[in-house]
């Protein structure tokens, strides 16, 4: 499981306007990417806001936002939502 509890952590693992994660993710901190997060595992977020798509495995949990141009899970019956929000 990888933990990113700051911005400049996150930021430090963007490759080519793309932050690639092999496993499970958690963000301990709003996430704000110009680019694309693909996550091999699940996410589960405070704030996620990036102007590209999300890519999961299985579950995207946020608890305020998620704000994307496409986000999709790989397995069937994926799912993602927001908890104190209705809209994603």
């Amino acid at each position: 499981m990888k933990t990113y509890t700051t911005q400049a952590d996150i930021d430090a693992d963007i490759k080519d306007g793309m932050l690639h994660i092999n496993d499970d993710v958690i963000f301990e901190c709003p996430v704000y990417i110009k680019g694309d997060i693909v996550a091999k595992g699940n996410i589960m977020a405070w704030d996620i806001s990036t102007s590209g798509n999300i890519s999961y495995y299985a579950v995207c949990i946020a608890y305020e936002n998620i704000t994307c141009q496409i986000i999709s899970g790989r397995r069937l019956n994926a799912v993602h939502l927001i908890l104190d929000k209705k809209n994603v």
